[in-house]
């Protein structure tokens, strides 16, 4: 869930976002919220690795763009849609 795509879905979907930008999560936010499960390896292991410090945040954003499939322009949209809105 740590990814450009989920924080841009969030803030566009919820009313969770807090002073600073940030998006404060509930039990029932979440549960409104369409996640995809069944992750593929490659998100999985992207994950991972970032969670041990091995790869960067955009090497998951990387991964969950994939996963979601989102075209080029789809991904440039949200990564300069939350450049816009720090």
């Amino acid at each position: 869930m740590n990814s450009k795509l989920f924080d841009w879905y969030l803030k566009l979907t919820t009313e969770a976002e807090v002073q600073g930008g940030g998006i404060q999560l509930y039990v029932t936010t979440l549960e409104k919220t369409l996640v995809k499960l069944d992750f593929p390896e490659e998100l999985s292991n992207a994950v991972s690795l970032r969670v041990r410090g091995n790869a960067s945040d955009m090497y998951v954003d990387d991964a969950v763009f994939n996963a979601y499939k989102l075209t080029y322009e789809e991904r440039q949209y949200i990564i300069n849609d939350r450049r816009v809105n720090r």
